[in-house]
């Protein structure tokens, strides 16, 4: 509490004595104050910066009514008003941006002091030397006035930062039928997909059954895109896509991309005769909860939707199928791998291939988890850990004051002007977890969602050098700990291509994506890095 108290009754002193500095002892003393409880500000728990930047809001309050009510009560008054205004819009700053709130109390105290030494610059003396009256007139109306300009300019900016985007609510298309099969894969609804369907290409929206994230029945939505001019049956891309958040609104079908993560390469290979289904999974689109990171479920997710669109009325697909994704995708698809031939032995899986894929989870949270993208992935964690486990106490994960950021961020998508807010809301938390969050519940997610089992088909794992999110250390010792344990993998690295640029249309990966998964349709051998062969 000293570290709120102590700046803000040092700036109402260091207000009330501005322009006074023939009186140094006093100055030098309000000067201490400030510096006494800034200095505190470092000494607190993590977590903490949120009531600071409360005592900051007040402060500024404080001190933008006594401005207010001094033009009220004697001239000159513009000036006093105009400043005083500014300090109440900017109330709400230091809340927006805590971290940013000891700097504000340094931005208060410079500008008193500057509006001091014009006062004492130029305000009328008497003969002694001391002021005989305030500073009026031009200059301080001045500074009041580009105050109150670039506190209103902040405030609207810090709002748009805020605010995010606006989503596309799913219709009543994702909502279920009342009579749902008990069996996954099964088709409930389809319909005609047009939006983000490049010409020559043909699109369907798709509701059909699944698990969820306890393995419960449950129903998810997919878009499947095919090349009008197409040889049947089809051999099939099951995508996985990366991560777009964790609520209903933030499903790839509901945009105008619902190919995501290496859509060059998808686009091309569904010019050669491959359809590519692609499952939002479940919570995205449907109700949720959505099983972020959860091997199992998202790798059920995939695989059936390729079922499901096996009943699609004038498509026909054969049983080959390939498994490819990137980020959350790349982790889903190795899933895939890991269980397709007990939970869909129907789906003929050729192979795998992940791209930045999330491996070992609990070897990035260490690396990212404290970084504003990586507190962005840790809180979808938590909130879907403590939405399907009654048991993951998320208040014994999350540090008391964060709450609210971390329901925040669930509650934004990750794209567009929702991803400028969400990191916004993340670079805004000092220290998101509990020190011992990772004994606490939050260590055993990590390593259940892991991927740790033998994957019996050919794998291709791609990295960026330069990935800032899934980090090539991390990933370097997954592949050799999956090397150890007799995982044949494709392995590749890309010199200066990070977690986005890996996957572009343009990446020197597109190209080498087509050809692998044609290689696997033709059934030729794939290069294995654990053996030092090519990758």
């Amino acid at each position: 509490m000293t570290a709120v108290i102590l700046p803000i009754i040092g700036l109402i002193a260091l207000w009330r004595s501005a322009g006074r500095f023939s009186r140094p002892g006093a100055v030098a003393a309000t000067v201490a104050v400030i510096a006494a409880g800034m200095a505190a500000i470092p000494l607190l728990p993590g977590g903490s910066e949120r009531y600071v930047a409360v005592g900051v809001a007040v402060g500024l309050i404080a001190l933008g009514v006594a401005q207010i009510l001094r033009a009220v009560r004697r001239p000159p008054r513009t000036a006093p008003a105009l400043l005083g205004t500014a300090l109440l819009l900017g109330a709400p700053l230091p809340v927006l941006w805590p971290l940013l709130a000891p700097a504000s109390i340094g931005l208060v105290v410079a500008a008193v002091f500057l509006i001091g030494l014009l006062r004492a610059r130029f305000a009328p003396r008497s003969g002694t030397g001391s002021l005989t009256r305030p500073l009026s007139g031009t200059p301080q109306t001045v500074l009041s006035a580009a105050a109150l300009a670039a506190t209103a300019v902040l405030l609207v900016a810090s709002g748009l930062i805020f605010q995010g985007g606006t989503h596309v609510q799913p219709g009543a298309f994702y909502q279920p039928p009342a009579d749902v099969p008990a069996e996954a894969g099964q088709l409930l609804r389809v319909e005609a997909a047009t939006e983000g369907i490049d010409d020559g290409m043909q699109g369907w929206r798709i509701l059909y059954t699944t698990i969820g994230g306890t393995g419960e029945p449950a129903v998810a939505s997919a878009t499947v895109i095919a090349a009008l001019d197409r040889t049947e049956p089809a051999p099939v891309l099951a995508i996985g896509h990366g991560t777009t958040g964790i609520i209903p609104a933030c499903a790839p079908s509901l945009t105008a991309v619902p190919l995501d993560g290496a859509a060059g390469a998808a686009r091309e290979l569904i010019g050669q005769g491959w359809v590519a289904v692609v499952t939002d999974y479940v919570g995205l689109g449907t109700d949720g909860p959505h099983p972020y990171l959860v091997g199992r479920p998202e790798a059920a997710n995939m695989l059936d939707a390729v079922r499901a669109a096996r009943a699609i009325d004038g498509l026909v697909l054969s049983d080959e199928t390939v498994a490819m994704g990137h980020s959350q995708g790349g982790h889903a698809a190795l899933w895939a791998g890991i269980i397709a031939e007990q939970y869909a032995p129907d789906v003929q899986l050729l192979g795998v291939a992940a791209f930045a894929p999330a491996t070992d989870l609990r070897a990035i949270y260490d690396r990212i988890g404290e970084s504003a993208a990586g507190r962005i992935v840790t809180a979808y964690q938590v909130l879907t850990s403590s939405r399907l486990d009654p048991d993951f106490d998320i208040d014994a994960i999350v540090r008391s004051g964060n709450q609210r950021a971390v329901d925040r961020l669930g509650e934004l998508c990750f794209g567009g002007r929702d991803a400028v807010a969400a990191l916004a809301t993340a670079s805004q938390i000092s220290e998101l977890l509990t020190p011992d969050a990772l004994d606490r519940g939050l260590g055993d997610v990590l390593d259940k969602g892991s991927v740790v089992d033998h994957i019996p088909v050919p794998v291709l794992v791609a990295q960026g050098t330069e990935d800032t999110l899934v980090v090539p250390a991390a990933q370097r010792e997954w592949i050799r700990e999956r090397c150890a344990a007799g995982q044949p993998i494709d392995y590749r690295e890309f010199e200066g291509l990070d977690h986005a640029t890996l996957v572009a249309d343009d990446s020197p990966l597109t190209e080498q994506i087509v050809h692998w998964v044609g290689d696997r349709l033709a059934g030729l051998p794939t290069a294995d890095y654990c053996a030092g062969g090519p990758g």
